[in-house]
């Protein structure tokens, strides 16, 4: 199972590093990427939320196969325009003097590494309790990088001037603390950190537990509102 994990997350690195290639070598984002961005992580929290709508009665392997199959459909191909993006996006983060929120690609690396392993071990169990569990609780990390992803396309399209239409509600996180920051190491991702996975484990989410990004980078996330995706 570690090595068929490793291969997937391998093959997972290796479809973003090609997905960064389509961003024509753009080292910059204007506004209308910017709310591109905004857009397909709006995309992938509506697909998150259907999945674990559905998840929470599957009954049997080929229910919980049904909702796998639909999920990566959906997500898979949003999950790698947004790496494909994510590269200009930190290169805009960095021309702006905030190289410390320069992290979507982190992000979306850690995020595809997650979501293979999620894919490894979907519906795997005999147990469908524990197969809800997994869905779950991998959907809820999915949740936790696209969060990271909006909160940071907020916080540039605030210091670009940009309008609030349609953009995440602040430039912060949800429970109103500051964007934390993702690093990889060793393997593995690590956000405010935290542990969000590497290989071998699920890792974890908790909010509660994540360092808050530098004052500089705090006070550049202004307001933006959103229609009420959060």
């Amino acid at each position: 199972m570690g090595v068929q994990v490793k291969g997937l997350v391998v093959a997972a690195l290796s479809a973003a590093a090609l997905a960064g290639c389509g961003n024509g070598g753009k080292t910059s984002a204007s506004p209308e990427d910017v709310r591109t961005f905004d857009e397909l992580g709006q995309q992938m929290t509506a697909a998150i939320d259907r999945c674990q709508s559905r998840a929470a009665s599957i009954a049997d392997r080929p229910a919980c196969h049904s909702i796998e199959e639909t999920l990566e459909s959906t997500f898979e191909p949003l999950m790698a325009s947004m790496r494909g993006m994510s590269e200009s996006m930190d290169g805009q983060m960095g021309s702006m003097g905030q190289s410390g929120s320069a992290d979507l690609t982190c992000a979306a690396d850690g995020m595809m590494q997650a979501f293979a392993r999620h894919k490894q071990m979907a519906c795997a169990s005999s147990d469908m309790a524990a197969n809800r569990a997994e869905m779950q609780a991998s959907m809820e990390q999915m949740r936790a990088w696209v969060t990271h992803q909006r909160a940071r396309a907020a916080s540039m399209g605030a210091a670009m001037g940009m309008g609030t239409g349609g953009m995440m509600g602040s430039g912060m996180m949800p429970d109103g603390g500051a964007v934390p920051r993702c690093q990889a190491l060793d393997g593995g991702f690590f956000m405010g950190g935290e542990m969000m996975g590497g290989p071998g484990m699920m890792g974890s989410y908790d909010a509660g537990t994540m360092m808050e990004t530098s004052g500089a980078d705090a006070a550049g996330m202004m307001g933006m509102h959103d229609g009420g995706t959060h």
